[in-house]
């Protein structure tokens, strides 16, 4: 469980606030302190380099494009039950649009058949 805490706590954007059990595991453990550190240490120097501009090392897109796996071209800024809810939304959205279509055909040939 300690280890799960941990990822997910590294996984959480830093103006993110945690809530009280990740920020009480936070404050005990030794190995969210150290990373804690190390993020505000490279942030420290890069605050430094000003306009500088630094070449990423070679290979270094391909090594992020394989490590992060195959996605799904959603935002992942957006948390996961926004994302269903907005498909869940689009689908009853096309139905909804189908349903209207067909009963206006519908009614169309009615009017048509009682006209003629």
């Amino acid at each position: 469980m300690s280890e799960l805490t941990c990822r997910l706590i590294a996984a959480i954007p830093d103006g993110m606030p945690l809530n009280r059990v990740l920020r009480r595991h936070r404050d005990r453990c030794l190995r969210c302190q150290a990373d804690d550190a190390r993020v505000t240490g490279v942030s420290r120097q890069l605050s430094t380099l000003g306009e500088e501009v630094v070449k990423a090392p070679e290979g270094l897109a391909s090594h992020v494009i394989t490590r992060l796996g195959p996605q799904d071209g959603a935002d992942p800024r957006r948390p996961i039950v926004i994302r269903v809810v907005l498909r869940w939304a689009a689908t009853a959205l096309v139905l909804l649009a189908t349903a209207v279509a067909v009963g206006a055909a519908v009614a169309a040939r009615m009017r048509r058949t009682r006209a003629g």
